[in-house]
């Protein structure tokens, strides 16, 4: 049974059950670079479209996804704001600026302090924080032990300040963020359904070693325009619209993540939607992902299953010492040192695959494949349709050796195209794998 069939909860216990002996800190992802395999014979092969993945040109994968496009922002209503009575929908928009729309903007503004705001139930507030003395301790602007429940909080700076949550509990939350505050959450804080917001490109949001469940961070509407980390914090059923973020042995399941810019070092992903722009990751492990669209993609050593990858639209994407089992790959794609199996190539959208020392294996090649380049002897046990290969100058071979020659052993493929490929002419493709640490 393939992954994306089981339930959500017990597939990402099986994607995290090989680290359940790990310690905090400890790599989430194995940074060894695969090494080519030998020739296969044609023989031991099956079609990819008998394979238990079925990779067929006719067929979409299947992802079953818990969440599909983001969730909205919500302010908590339990309790009457202003004396204007419980806030509706319509008010729940956030005006140019750092303006809050009523009610939330006719609440006087207070000055913070940690020891009566360790409690708040069922109310609404608007902070002032304070920048630290350049003298002073942390500890000035640091609650521990909060319980904030079903309630609405605002923050606010004028000069860069940093408020940091411990230990503290945190459930039907709203913030909103004004200026440039950095709210950091650590030490095993509970986070259940707290949403965030803020128009202020200084504002930032720090999660450090704790599990958020049904954390919302800005929506289609309003934009979070800071920027988001997370580091070794395990976050379940979250929807992040935001400008920017960055994963450091972070895990994300169950949810949907739209960013500009993201950064994922060392990280997880399970059950994941994405709409990104310039985004790197590695190395990242991803089970069950569907990329809607992005920018600019760089994967370096990482293992990716059942993960849909379109066309980006600006530069290639690049796919380094990384593997890729199931799902789809399209666009112009730079590879080298990588393995592809049981995958979907050219099937949704124009695609000019360029793949030094990259296998493929199992594999099919669709009608969208507009240039083909490999390394020899690097594709077996694939196929292709009538379409992806015609004419056949479409596809050539690079002046590779380091896979090992097979002729002796007849055909590799189960598409004559792909098994008669003639060396790439003249000008060749710059062999352009940049080199990075651990790679």
């Amino acid at each position: 049974m393939s992954a994306s069939a089981l339930p959500a909860r017990v597939a990402l216990t099986l994607l995290f059950v090989w680290c359940s002996g790990c310690r905090v800190g400890d790599p989430l992802v194995d940074q060894k670079e695969p090494r080519p395999p030998g020739g296969i014979n044609i023989a031991a092969c099956k079609r990819p479209e008998l394979e238990s993945e079925h990779a067929s040109c006719e067929t979409q994968a299947d992802l079953a996804l818990s969440l599909s496009a983001p969730k909205p922002l919500h302010w908590q209503i339990c309790n009457v704001m202003c004396g204007s009575g419980q806030l509706d929908g319509e008010t729940d928009d956030i005006g140019q600026g750092d303006t809050l729309a009523a009610p939330i903007a006719c609440l006087p503004t207070e000055a913070f302090d940690a020891a009566p705001s360790a409690s708040l139930m069922c109310t609404s507030k608007r902070f002032a924080i304070e920048p630290l003395p350049t003298t002073a301790t942390h500890a000035m602007n640091t609650i521990t032990g909060a319980r904030w429940q079903s309630s609405n909080i605002v923050l606010e700076a004028g000069a860069p300040a940093e408020l940091t949550i411990a230990g503290s509990a945190l459930s039907d939350v709203r913030l909103h963020l004004i200026g440039p505050v950095t709210v950091r959450f650590q030490d095993a804080t509970t986070l259940v359904r707290v949403s965030i917001s803020s128009p202020s490109a200084d504002a930032r949001v720090a999660l450090d070693e704790v599990d958020p469940e049904d954390l919302t961070i800005g929506d289609s509407d309003q934009p979070f325009a800071g920027h988001v980390t997370a580091r070794h914090s395990e976050i379940v059923e979250a929807s992040w619209v935001i400008e920017s973020g960055e994963l450091d042995s972070a895990s994300i399941s169950e949810a949907f993540v739209d960013a500009r810019d993201l950064v994922s070092n060392d990280g997880l992903l399970f059950d994941v939607t994405m709409t990104l722009g310039h985004a790197l990751f590695a190395p990242t492990a991803m089970e069950v992902v569907d990329i809607q669209s992005c920018e600019t993609l760089s994967i370096f050593g990482s293992e990716l299953g059942h993960v849909v990858i379109p066309r980006c639209t600006d530069e290639p994407t690049r796919i380094y010492a990384s593997k890729l089992t199931g799902g789809s790959l399209d666009g112009v794609v730079h590879g080298d040192s990588s393995k592809l199996d049981q995958v979907r190539l050219g099937q949704k959208e124009p695609s000019d695959l360029v793949l030094w020392a990259v296998s493929v294996t199992s594999s099919v090649f669709c009608n969208q494949i507009e240039s083909l380049k490999v390394s020899p002897s690097s594709v077996q046990c694939s196929s292709c349709t009538k379409r992806s290969l015609n004419p056949r100058d479409k596809g050539c071979l690079l002046p590779d050796d380091t896979f090992e020659l097979i002729e002796d052993l007849g055909r590799q493929n189960f598409c004559e195209e792909l098994d008669t490929l003639e060396r790439c002419p003249e000008p060749l493709p710059v062999r352009s794998r940049p080199f990075v640490d651990g790679l």
